[in-house]
């Protein structure tokens, strides 16, 4: 943010009303590039800026020049606008979009249970069946809960709405999880379905829950370890956006 001074003084290291620039007492923007007149405070003849990640050369990059990579799927690049010197600001894709298989943008992040469960067990491996859920986080306890109570020194057991948005459950995958672990554990559930494996890391110090963002049900979403009804209105349609190549983004 460009600090302005109610008096206009050239040379005071602050871009005044009036000034294109201001090299400060040190003249430290001399040394870079000839685009600041030091004693005018004017841009010399041609320039158009001094610094930032859309300058270069003086000049302002044209509009649709990149200068922010996306970090992720729930990251949108920046690119310059051809009229600031700086990258906009850093923009996500809006709370709700979809990511991956089954994941939905979460703040800027990607979350879901199975990207979870890839992450740690590995790229074979996915989400457990909803048996494993049911099964055993409703109990309260190492092999199934809604978290730890430290004050009582006891697991949280789940509400039966809540049984996604508890103690993670994954199947197939790697023998050990890929973080550093001894309280993993490989549970079955047998149903009329067939046998169901559940995997799981969990202890009173450590437990990997599900993820907050994460789809637990029809339009609901974990957060805190709840299964929580929200309708998240886009601000636009993607379809609709340039043709079907549009994104709905925070900004």
């Amino acid at each position: 943010m460009v600090r302005r001074s109610k008096m206009p003084v050239c040379g005071n290291g602050i871009v005044d009303a009036g000034e294109d620039c201001d090299c400060g007492l040190n003249k430290s923007c001399i040394s870079v590039e000839a685009c600041c007149n030091p004693r005018t405070c004017q841009f010399y003849s041609g320039a158009e800026c001094l610094s930032g990640t859309c300058c270069s050369g003086c000049k302002l990059l044209p509009s649709g020049y990149p200068c922010r990579e996306s970090r992720n799927t729930c990251d949108v690049p920046e690119f310059c606008d051809g009229i600031s010197p700086q990258c906009p600001e850093d923009d996500n894709l809006t709370d709700g979009s979809s990511c991956h298989d089954d994941g939905i943008c979460f703040h800027g992040m990607c979350v879901g249970a199975q990207q979870q469960c890839i992450d740690l067990w590995g790229p074979d491996s996915k989400i457990a069946h909803d048996s494993c859920y049911i099964n055993f986080n409703p109990s309260g306890s190492m092999t199934g809960h809604c978290g730890y109570d430290s004050r009582l020194n006891k697991y949280i057991p789940c509400f039966d709405n809540d049984v996604k948005c508890g103690l993670l459950h994954c199947e197939g995958g790697m023998s050990y999880p890929r973080i550093a672990s001894s309280n993993f554990m490989i549970s079955n559930v047998n149903t009329r379905e067939g046998s169901f494996e559940c995997k799981t890391i969990s202890s009173p110090i450590h437990s990997v829950l599900v993820n907050d963002g994460s789809i637990c049900g029809e339009s609901s979403f974990c957060q805190n370890n709840t299964c929580i009804k929200q309708n998240i209105k886009q601000s636009c349609n993607p379809q609709k956006t340039c043709s079907g190549n549009g994104v709905c983004n925070i900004s």
